[in-house]
């Protein structure tokens, strides 16, 4: 009744599925020896939407799963530009006079010829039949680090909030994060524009000290943001383990830049630890 859908790999005999895994399980749990399918001709850019597409079928699919469905479409889009994060201006919201009126998520094909006449964002925008201001705001939380993601989901920080952050790299996030974490602050619309402005001026990622010192700059004198005397849990950790350019106050921030590190590669590190 639903065949599962193919393409063809180049150059070779097989064929890829892109949608139909859990079909095929199933069949050969039933001991069938073939199943169905549907061939399509497509690139990687409408792969990625066919995928997303048929995977977010269910009643319920969150902003991040469709988030995460339209990065892949802009990323394989902009591979098959031959282009990057940086030569396709990947982190900065591109812009246009494209207004089209939402209409689900469907999968719309554009034809070759006016493909160059729209900006990445209008494309994905389009294949997936939806306004590009919505493309715009829901893209930017697929680059949410777990933690970010985390306090998005808990409502510890709004959209708009979550999008201005999602434009700093993983380790600054996971610096903001530590520093939240370590003092209780609560993030405000305000905060997380500067510090987006602070890492789009700056070449380089900004350092722990530099995104400490901003937020104790900016909350210290208000009673309601300074750090709370909350009982922590006590964990020893060899003193030996520190590099020596780490000062004994700057401690507790070290392990939880470490820790925030280790959640976000948890599954790599478990192996390493197991070996």
């Amino acid at each position: 009744m639903n065949p599962l859908i193919v393409r063809k790999i180049v150059d070779s005999d097989e064929y890829e599925i892109l949608a139909g895994h859990n079909r095929k399980r199933a069949s050969i749990e039933a001991g069938l020896k073939t199943v169905p399918c549907r061939i399509v001709d497509v690139d990687d850019v409408d792969a990625s939407v066919l995928v997303a597409v048929t995977n977010n079928q269910r009643e319920e699919v969150s902003d991040i799963e469709w988030a995460r469905s339209y990065r892949d479409t802009y990323e394989a889009l902009v591979k098959s530009k031959g282009g990057d994060r940086k030569s396709d201006n990947f982190e900065k919201i591109e812009r246009s006079n494209f207004n089209e009126k939402s209409n689900g998520h469907g999968v719309h094909l554009i034809p070759e010829d006016k493909k160059e006449k729209k900006t990445t964002f209008d494309i994905v925008a389009e294949k997936y039949g939806i306004n590009y201001k919505t493309l715009q705001r829901k893209i930017r939380l697929a680059y949410l680090n777990n933690q970010m993601l985390e306090l998005f989901n808990n409502k510890k920080i709004t959209q708009g909030q979550a999008i201005n952050l999602s434009h700093l790299s993983d380790m600054e996030q996971i610096h903001v994060y530590s520093t939240i974490l370590e003092f209780d602050y609560k993030i405000t619309d305000d905060v997380s524009k500067n510090l987006r402005a602070l890492a789009d001026e700056k070449d380089e990622d900004l350092t722990n000290d530099e995104i400490r010192n901003y937020m104790m700059q900016t909350y210290g004198d208000k009673p309601e943001n300074k750090k709370k005397k909350t009982k922590l849990p006590s964990y020893f950790v060899d003193g030996m383990l520190f590099p020596k350019s780490i000062e004994k106050k700057e401690r507790q921030s070290y392990v939880n830049v470490i820790l925030a590190y280790v959640l976000e590669h948890e599954e790599i590190l478990k192996e390493i630890y197991k070996n």
